[in-house]
């Protein structure tokens, strides 16, 4: 019934649950069990009023029975599932309570997994910012050598043996750079950065 969906969502802002209750959500939360209230009879209801108006709010809403469920992770309570029966000829009983029990399982299963997942996805962006930030702070420096290395190479002064030494670390310090580009490029891979290009080459 759409009007007592309307009236409970209006209920619950103005009633929310707190901690110190010991029964529905709160003592679910806090003891990890399921409940099961096979019928609500108003004077249970009476002895969750806080006053007449509450009362007359849940004498409203007509709550016959419920269930409330925890939703549980790996390592903690997630939430909740409640299921509210205001039809007075359904009552809930404890096969309902058993497949309540099953679908909140996959629930919780699903939920924690989307967790996972974007625990993942979010440890997989760190890296591939490590990996671009180190390959650009690495190239500076490389970039320094490389060219110093050349100038002592064109250097008149320079003899044999320097010259060879001055090559050797040029071939490697190029070789490097070549890494750090290739890591770069898996970077921009891994962030759906990579562009395309169409060029004409010899085959």
């Amino acid at each position: 019934d759409p009007q007592k969906v309307k009236m409970a969502e209006n209920y619950l802002e103005k009633y929310p649950s707190t901690w110190f209750q010991d029964w529905g959500i709160p003592k679910v939360l806090k003891t990890g069990e399921p409940q099961l209230y096979r019928e609500i009879t108003r004077a249970q209801l009476k002895g969750i009023a806080v006053d007449a108006e509450h009362l007359r709010t849940l004498e409203e809403i007509q709550i016959y029975s419920a269930m409330v469920i925890p939703l549980k992770g790996y390592d903690r309570i997630l939430g909740t599932v409640t299921y509210v029966s205001s039809n007075p000829l359904h009552r809930y009983n404890e096969f309902d309570l058993s497949v309540a029990h099953d679908l909140a399982k996959r629930a919780s299963f699903a939920i924690e997994n989307a967790r996972l997942y974007e625990r993942a996805k979010a440890a997989n962006q760190a890296k591939t910012d490590f990996l671009a930030n180190m390959s650009h702070e690495i190239r500076t420096p490389l970039g320094a050598v490389i060219g110093f290395a050349e100038l002592i190479l064109d250097c008149e002064s320079a003899g044999p043996e320097q010259k060879c030494y001055t090559q050797t670390i040029i071939r490697n310090g190029k070789q490097l750079l070549k890494i750090i580009d290739e890591i770069l490029d898996i970077s921009k891979v891994e962030s759906e950065r990579v562009t395309i290009e169409e060029i004409q080459f010899s085959l």
